[in-house]
């Protein structure tokens, strides 16, 4: 299994949001898929932000 790795930033000032950064792998966050190193996810932060690295799922209240 190869590794995940991911970094999360929170921002987006009036309308807060997750964004989630592939460092390495692919990875699903906010119901979109992302595999490219840099590509970023932004995913709104009015709930728990769920988010899928591999077998893992990780839940960021």
């Amino acid at each position: 299994m190869a590794p995940v790795h991911a970094r999360v930033t929170v921002g987006g000032g009036h309308h807060p949001c997750y964004f989630v950064e592939v460092v390495e792998g692919t990875l699903t966050a906010g119901g979109n898929t992302a595999s490219t190193p840099g590509e970023r996810l932004r995913v709104p932060a009015r709930q728990p932000l769920l988010l899928e690295l591999g077998p893992c799922v990780v839940e960021i209240e």
